[in-house]
């Protein structure tokens, strides 16, 4: 093993200008360290929901969590949140997070106004959270196990299919019951 100590300052700049190049031209990014994936631990977050109550990931430990990230200037991401209200009145055992990435909160408060909907909508305007699952699409939805575990992905959305496929993967992580 060859070992060597980088005593140059100068180059120990240049080595972090480079890594930062890097990061910024979308070479490296930090959301590729915390991708979200099927196995994987979904990441935890603490979210405000549209009454200003922060809520956590963690909460619902225990629980088939269903997450989606969804905005209203996405066309098929507000036409799926009324399929995501039925599924959460269809199953009491299945906790539904709509997840809305507006930058403006008052976008999201008209749009429920009027289209309200039974299921927990969280406010992520900065993005982070949907990030660190690395959404790439819209809509974008995570079926997470009672261990907070990722078991599901679907990347946009097929209302001939989707729906069905939802109630077979909860019902399958849920001990049968849906």
């Amino acid at each position: 093993m060859i070992k060597f100590k980088i005593q140059n300052s100068k180059f120990k700049i240049l080595i972090a200008f480079w890594c930062t190049v890097l990061l910024f031209a979308g070479q490296v990014t930090l959301s590729d360290a915390f991708a979200a994936s099927v196995g994987d631990r979904a990441p935890n977050f603490v979210l405000k929901d549209m009454t200003g109550t922060d809520i956590s990931l963690y909460r619902f430990k225990g629980k088939v969590v269903f997450i989606n990230f969804w905005a209203t200037w996405c066309p098929p991401c507000k036409y799926e949140l009324r399929y995501l209200n039925e599924l959460q009145n269809k199953n009491k055992d299945v906790v539904v997070l709509a997840i809305n990435i507006n930058k403006d909160r008052s976008d999201c408060a008209k749009f429920l106004g009027k289209n309200p909907v039974n299921v927990i909508i969280l406010l992520d305007p900065d993005g982070n959270t949907v990030n660190a699952f690395k959404g790439k699409a819209m809509p974008v939805s995570y079926i997470l196990d009672k261990d907070g575990t990722i078991r599901y992905i679907h990347f946009g959305f097929n209302e001939n299919k989707d729906p069905q496929l939802w109630e077979k993967e909860i019902k399958e992580l849920n001990g049968g019951k849906i």
